[in-house]
């Protein structure tokens, strides 16, 4: 009996065994191996600064002698990351550049060196590197070593090592190539943490950048923005001032703001729009990466300024409608129906090449609020005092040389004249009320009705909206002040 049953708990344990799905690993070793040879590798980081400056003495010194060819392999090899890192750029040491082609027409390792240093330092201007681009294609074309073989199918699809198409042709395929974009990086070398650092993919992004607005106008818009913004947008991580890691949108490369806000404004900037062209998600790019040009104009200047009148100009477009929205919440007097139509037309009807600026203002109970509100992005000014003014706003709006206020609560219009001390300055992050009471300008009578005016400087009431009075006042005024023209099909509402 004991027999029977030890044959079968032998039985079940063999039963069980077979049940049991074998833990293979996801990848199995043959693959990872080939990966590991046929893969492009990790770029390394250049040796501190002081050993490459022995590197370079050393080669000098060399070359000056007229023995370049007598130069230790074992220094020889490294001479590539000296060849165009920092002055004097080693590559135009006489006869240092030949002798290291020689070296590595034999030695597989040496033309990987030589690679790192083009993409690392690329520039057509540098000395011989356009030469040494086309020597790696010619080597690359000749050797068998499997480590090198990506790099030689990189340069056959990309011309890579081209100095004068390299960048253009990876720039044309992360815009408009067919594969996905990481799949482009990753066939480039430009998916490794050091090269994406480098001159090379530098000059790529710059070469799409140039190509950006021209696909922006295609119908295929909004994948073209997809591509780009995948590229252009990183995240990296800083320190805050209690020593926590934050992570943050950037500019991969923000030495090129310039030419992003450029490429990015041009369907705008041109006529006729672009209709396919994705505005809002590239507004919110900008903002993001390179600041609201209220807030932080000095990261704007690398771009023409029109760029920068664009963007306040769709800001205060969004400031406006937020400002409306949130006085909706706590006022529903039927005037206000009259007054937003009136200021949008204002702002439809500036000159393109002058727009309308708005900044908001609010109270500490409404800013509370504000934060939730995605077009606001708490750039507004703050109220200061609580009390009466908690729940209240202001609208300042600049239409030309002119500055005027529009209060949430009941109260007049007012209006001054940039320059004058009493005129409120755009953009600050705190206002004080009386400030923003200060006598103005006067505000001359209803043309057609011969009333309605204000003279005393103390504002414009909102006296009979239905008939159009104090509107009729407030574009006679403008009319006077600023080359805003507007008539009552402009202003009042349908």
């Amino acid at each position: 009996m004991s027999k029977a049953m030890s044959a079968l708990r032998e039985l079940a344990s063999l039963q069980d065994l077979f049940r049991r799905k074998p833990a293979l690993p996801e990848q199995p070793a043959c693959l990872l191996q080939s990966a590991e040879v046929f893969h492009k590798g990790k770029a390394a980081e250049l040796p501190p600064g002081e050993v490459l400056e022995i590197l370079r003495e050393e080669l000098r010194r060399a070359c000056v002698a007229g023995a370049a060819s007598m130069i230790p392999p074992r220094m020889l090899r490294r001479a590539p990351m000296v060849f165009w890192d920092r002055e004097p750029q080693a590559a135009a040491f006489p006869g240092l550049l030949e002798a290291f082609l020689e070296g590595a027409a034999a030695r597989p390792r040496w033309l990987r060196e030589l690679i790192e240093a083009l993409l690392r330092d690329f520039g057509p201007e540098r000395p011989r590197l356009p030469e040494a681009g086309h020597a790696t294609a010619d080597l690359l074309r000749m050797t068998r070593d499997p480590r090198l073989q990506p790099w030689g199918r990189a340069h056959q699809r990309y011309s890579i090592f081209d100095v004068a198409r390299g960048p253009e042709r990876v720039g044309a395929a992360l815009i408009n190539g067919a594969e996905p974009v990481q799949s482009i990086l990753s066939d480039t070398g430009l998916d490794d943490p050091i090269r994406a650092e480098g001159r090379f993919f530098r000059a790529a992004v710059g070469a799409m950048l140039v190509g950006l607005p021209r696909a922006l106008r295609g119908r295929g818009a909004h994948e073209a923005w997809r591509r780009a913004a995948a590229v252009l947008e990183i995240q990296r991580v800083r320190r805050d001032r209690l020593g926590r890691e934050l992570a943050e949108s950037t500019l991969r490369f923000p030495d090129l703001a310039g030419e992003t806000i450029s490429a990015c404004l041009d369907p705008w900037l041109r006529e006729p729009p672009a209709p396919n062209a994705p505005l809002e998600e590239i507004k919110a790019f900008l903002i993001r990466v390179i600041g609201d040009p209220r807030l932080r104009p000095e990261r704007w200047r690398a771009a023409p300024e029109a760029c920068a009148q664009l963007m306040r100009g769709w800001l205060a477009t969004a400031s406006l409608e937020t400002f409306f929205a949130l006085i909706s919440e706590t006022n529903d007097d039927p005037q206000w129906r009259y007054r937003r139509s009136f200021w949008r037309a204002c702002l439809r009807h500036m000159p393109k090449d002058r727009p309308a600026e708005v900044w908001v203002v609010l109270g500490p109970g409404m800013a509370a609020r504000a934060r939730a509100v995605t077009d606001l992005r708490n750039a507004h000014g703050l109220l200061e005092g609580s009390g009466q003014y908690g729940e209240q706003a202001v609208l300042l709006l600049r239409l030309g040389k002119v500055v005027l206020s529009e209060w949430s609560n009941v109260g007049p219009v007012r209006a001054w004249k940039i320059g004058d001390v009493r005129c409120p300055t755009l953009y600050r992050d705190k206002y004080n009320a009386q400030h923003l009471r200060a006598n103005g300008l006067d505000f001359p009578d209803h043309p057609s009705l011969g009333k309605g005016g204000a003279f005393d400087g103390k504002g414009l009431w909102h006296r009979q909206p239905a008939k159009g009075l104090w509107q009729g006042c407030a574009a006679a005024f403008l009319q006077n002040h600023t080359e805003l023209r507007l008539s009552p099909k402009d202003y009042m509402p349908k």
